[in-house]
């Protein structure tokens, strides 16, 4: 297990030592080297009626294999790949676990979870011998293999002083930025650990911006520029505005987290248009190839027919900001209940408690308050003599709940009295 949050270097960990490997596995003069295998899970999705075993893991890992579906490679695998299961020749390297279509919305070890880490377990295990690593967010991950684990650890303050130093900024800026990260909110201070982060915020401070009070700021100013810089040639190539480019982006965005039709966050280019039609949001024809050309997005295939050809955000961290632009536009485009309860609306709710003034968020914290106090009544309710053998087990989702609001408050005070008192763990409240 290869653990990390966003942006802190699980795929760029996992591609560097694919690299490193296959190198060394052409230069080898054994017969029998060890290959690496790097597959994206991103865009494992089941068929209807299909439930996730090894043959389903086997047969994606071949179609990603041959995705230019050439002869030779095909006859190649037809050879060689169950033999070097077998062997053990291949070692596999499963990432964004968090990423499959199924287990985006899970907030914890749920069945989906445990499924496909079976499945991936019996893959490699059975009558196979191969070994595998498998990246995946923390609070997500298929924890219960009892595989090995690794994590991925934010900057010190040393290699974090060394990023900045490397980023050439003026002398001003820089102290601006060292200091401004010593006395920032505690949000700030523990995303200025995550090396993605820490490099958008360096940009965000070389635009000659103000220190941000959180990270949706940070994106945003990115982001911005990012589309700002290359206006002239989207509207010499594309014919297309910044503005239009941004409106389908937040389309997208928001209909990959909102339509489960779409099968995840990798979804077919011509069925997330039309998603997009459905849910009356705008978008703008060759839109969505100005957002591969200008690198804020590209194609998981090498297809050029709209059929097969796929659609994904170069980082999870920018489908996640574009979704939140929407949500803050129009919100009630989301329940409060998918907000607090749904992995794949964590962050956007997040920024709501964040940036929102108390009277627009006031029905999600009502929703919150009323989960909690549901959550305190079952803890508090008498448990059979043989469950009381066992420890206390959290209620359903209620850990999720409670990291998601105390994240959403650390900039200030948006919880209630009542949600706060900690007489709401052990009174109980009768269901409305």
């Amino acid at each position: 297990m290869l653990e990390g949050e966003p942006g802190a270097g699980k795929s760029v960990t996992l591609r560097h030592v694919t690299q490193v490997m296959a190198h060394r596995a052409t230069k080898s003069k054994r017969l029998d080297p060890i290959i690496p295998i790097y597959v994206n899970l991103k865009e494992l999705n089941l068929n209807v009626g299909r439930n996730p075993n090894s043959d389903l893991i086997r047969s994606f890992v071949l179609k990603v294999l041959n995705r230019s579906n050439n002869r030779d490679i095909d006859e190649f695998l037809e050879q060689n790949f169950d033999d070097g299961l077998k062997t053990g020749t291949w070692l596999f390297f499963f990432d964004s676990f968090d990423e499959i279509p199924d287990v985006l919305s899970s907030v914890e070890a749920d069945l989906a979870i445990r499924t496909y880490a079976q499945a991936i377990a019996d893959f490699l295990g059975g009558l196979n011998s191969c070994r595998g690593i498998i990246a995946s967010r923390q609070f997500r991950g298929p924890g219960q293999l009892g595989w090995p684990r690794f994590r991925i650890l934010g900057l010190s303050r040393s290699r974090r002083f060394l990023l900045i130093r490397r980023a050439a900024l003026e002398t001003k800026p820089e102290a601006d930025l060292l200091s401004g990260i010593e006395i920032a909110s505690e949000e700030i201070r523990a995303m200025a650990t995550n090396p993605m982060f820490l490099g958008l915020l360096v940009e965000h401070i070389r635009n000659g911006r103000e220190f941000p009070d959180n990270a949706h700021m940070v994106f945003e100013d990115y982001l911005q520029n990012r589309l700002d810089r290359d206006a002239d040639k989207i509207a010499r190539r594309f014919q297309l505005t910044v503005v239009q480019i941004r409106e389908t982006a937040e389309s997208a965005a928001f209909c990959m987290a909102a339509d489960p039709g779409l099968g995840g966050l990798s979804p077919q280019w011509n069925a997330l248009v039309e998603s997009i039609a459905k849910a009356g949001l705008t978008y703008h024809d060759r839109a969505l190839a100005a957002l591969e050309y200008i690198k804020l997005a590209r194609s998981e295939s090498a297809s050029t027919d709209l059929e097969s050809r796929s659609f994904t955000f170069a980082h999870r961290r920018f489908q996640e900001y574009f979704a939140t632009c929407v949500v803050l536009k129009h919100p009630l485009r989301v329940t409060p209940e998918k907000l607090l309860t749904d992995g794949r609306w964590r962050e956007t709710a997040v920024v709501l408690c964040q940036t929102q003034r108390i009277e627009n968020i006031s029905a999600l914290l009502q929703h919150a308050e009323q989960l909690v106090s549901n959550m305190a009544a079952e803890i508090s309710s008498p448990r059979p003599r043989a469950a009381q053998m066992f420890a206390h087990v959290w209620p359903e989702k209620s850990l999720h709940l409670l990291r998601l609001l105390q994240e959403g408050s650390k900039r200030r005070d948006i919880l209630s009295e009542q949600l706060r008192s900690r007489e709401t763990l052990n009174k109980p409240v009768s269901s409305r």
